[in-house]
């Protein structure tokens, strides 16, 4: 007889994301909510802003070490709240999951196969998806490779979230949040 994968009931989840001001600077935050989308905890970091040099010296690995080591694992470290699980705005996020307590997802819109953050366009997709297709989800889920065991423990617990509120809305909600904070308001 074959076990069956752990599934998760949501009590919280956590919505992690990296954000940029044109590629030149980055700040990463994240926002705990309820399962009906109502904030519990949210934490941000510092801007950072790579240098020329650092630009140079790290290539194309500069954007992961800024969103895992500078942003995202000492973000997930710091969170008081423990979510269910966390969902992330950027593919390269997914690195956070060797240093998690908790499955990390990455999801994306059908609308939008190419694409490795999440976008506005995502949430309309989201929106016009729920209103023609009566509930079946425009999404796809990703896992750090060697945690697909994740995906089968949260994926009926996204179905049902989903059926609450759109699961991209948060990161919007996060993004004005960090401009909040830099007009200093």
């Amino acid at each position: 007889m074959q076990e069956k994968a752990t599934k998760i009931t949501v009590d919280c989840v956590g919505f992690l994301g990296l954000f940029s001001n044109n590629n030149e600077d980055y700040a990463g935050a994240i926002l705990v909510t309820d399962d009906q989308g109502i904030p519990l905890e949210f934490r941000y970091t510092e801007k950072v802003k790579p240098t020329e040099l650092q630009k140079t010296l790290y290539g194309k690995t500069l954007l992961t070490n800024i969103g895992v080591s500078l942003c995202g694992v000492p973000l997930i470290q710091a969170i008081e709240t423990r979510p269910n699980f966390v969902l992330v705005n950027n593919e390269i996020l997914l690195n956070v999951r060797k240093n998690s307590r908790f499955p990390v997802i990455f999801i994306k819109s059908f609308s939008n196969d190419n694409a490795h953050s999440i976008t506005a366009d995502d949430v309309i997709a989201w929106e016009n998806q729920q209103k023609n297709q009566n509930g079946q989800l425009p999404l796809q889920y990703t896992t750090f490779p060697s945690f697909e065991a994740d995906l089968a423990m949260v994926k009926e617990a996204l179905t049902s979230l989903s059926s609450n509120f759109n699961l991209f809305e948060p990161f919007q909600r996060i993004e004005k949040a960090l401009e909040t904070v830099a007009q200093g308001k």
